[in-house]
């Protein structure tokens, strides 16, 4: 039985899901996926600004509500950035069109379940199919784990990424890579402090060893090492589009619905998210040969465009949250279905090559009777 972790607001009874980020395994990513940004970028330390924003030209922030489409979110909302710089439209991609097509590209039994997707893995996808609008595969809980329609597929061809660069786990050149433009996405291990951030959006540095015992046995793995309980939590997938350095903080849209945070953002610390014990799997994506030029987001004022209000880490801040595990039961009958659907998308294809096959077999018959 699969589980997924949910933290609940009791004062809104809001659910956040954690842990929808797959962890990847290195020889799992795909050659092409092991380009790094630092490698084709020639930019100095010494011209980074000191601050960067790219929130002005995202789109709206999703939330992703008790489902595990973390990953799907966060690609969703670097895609969309990049068509709004190249169109100057709000331009809403389906993020369960990716979520899906992740999964059934680590799963191809079919076996398909809400159990949160690989950013490598769905980085391909979109390199490969794309994704739709969401008006045509909207994010309805009627479709998190349903095959998209052929409609859908025929429409994503048109929201196809060309590219994707590895970024290092390195202040440097994660900050050049939004002086640049390029908002990336990252994996990182959550923590119990994790709620201090939902009034402010300000996150702390996570301590493991002050996470309280009835914690404990909610988190992914347990190691007892001299007597002494060791954490590895849950992994979340969130979009880094820009750094502070007064703040000594990363700008990071989540996927949480704009009521969490500062408008639905974060701010994350760098000792936080350049430690690769914390953060993993981070990524930025092209559409397009040319995407922008990212000075226009260098800030040398104090303003602050996501309304985050900087009123300290104290435990005033915090939120009185639930951690529980729910059970997710099989979705035998979508997997039934799903099968179904894939064997007659296969047998539409193979159609025209039986009959080709026919056709290749009567000509020496055709042939002889003419020659007769």
């Amino acid at each position: 039985m699969l589980r997924r972790r949910v933290f609940i607001d009791k004062s809104t009874g809001d659910k956040y899901c954690i842990g929808g980020l797959v962890e990847s395994e290195e020889e799992y990513v795909h050659e092409w996926l092991q380009k790094t940004f630092n490698d084709l970028v020639q930019f100095t330390a010494p011209q980074l600004p000191r601050k960067v924003d790219l929130r002005s030209h995202m789109t709206p922030v999703e939330k992703q509500g008790d489902t595990m489409t973390c990953t799907s979110n966060a690609l969703a909302g670097a895609l969309e950035y990049l068509l709004k710089k190249s169109t100057g439209d709000n331009i809403d991609v389906s993020r369960l069109f990716i979520y899906y097509n992740a999964r059934l590209k680590s799963k191809p039994d079919g076996k398909i379940a809400d159990s949160g997707a690989r950013i490598p893995i769905a980085i391909e996808v979109l390199k490969e199919s794309g994704t739709c609008l969401e008006q045509i595969w909207p994010f309805d809980m009627e479709n998190l784990n349903k095959r998209p329609h052929s409609e859908a597929y025929e429409a994503a061809h048109q929201h196809k990424i060309i590219d994707a660069l590895k970024v290092n786990i390195d202040l440097d050149d994660m900050k050049k890579c939004l002086a640049l433009g390029y908002p990336f996405i990252f994996g990182l291990k959550t923590f119990a402090l994790y709620q201090k951030a939902k009034k402010n959006g300000m996150v702390p540095m996570p301590n493991p060893e002050d996470t309280p015992p009835e914690w404990i046995f909610r988190f992914d793995f347990i190691l007892i090492v001299k007597d002494k309980i060791k954490i590895d939590h849950c992994r979340h997938a969130m979009l880094a589009v820009g750094y502070d350095d007064d703040l000594k903080k990363f700008i990071v849209r989540n996927s949480w619905g704009e009521d969490w945070g500062a408008k639905g953002y974060c701010y994350i610390p760098y000792d936080y998210m350049t430690d690769p014990n914390y953060c993993r799997d981070a990524y930025v994506i092209r559409h397009m040969d040319a995407d922008m030029n990212g000075q226009e987001h260098w800030c040398d004022d104090d303003s602050d465009e996501g309304g985050a209000s900087y009123a300290g880490e104290d435990d005033d801040n915090e939120v009185e949250l639930e951690l529980i595990d729910e059970e997710l039961p099989e979705e035998e009958g979508l997997r039934e279905q799903n099968e179904q659907q894939e064997q007659e998308g296969a047998e539409e294809q193979n159609e025209p090559k039986e009959q080709e096959e026919s056709n290749e077999k009567q000509k020496p018959e055709d042939q002889n009777y003419q020659d007769n």
